[in-house]
């Protein structure tokens, strides 16, 4: 409120607010990283029992 009545343009105040509400939807560690959402963890998971891409031939 304090930034609109000092007349910070709207499009700044957008997108302070987004960021704003990005940090209050995540989650944090207790190390301070960000924990990952559950889908996303999940895909994660998922590609890592997929193992690496086979390694193709050099020569053909």
């Amino acid at each position: 409120q304090v930034a609109r009545l000092a007349g910070v343009p709207k499009s700044v105040l957008e997108r302070a607010k987004e960021i704003l509400r990005n940090l209050e939807e995540s989650e944090l560690t207790p190390e301070g990283n960000v924990r990952q959402h559950a889908r996303h963890r999940a895909e994660r998971e998922k590609l890592q029992k997929l193992g690496p891409p086979p390694q193709l031939d050099l020569f053909g």
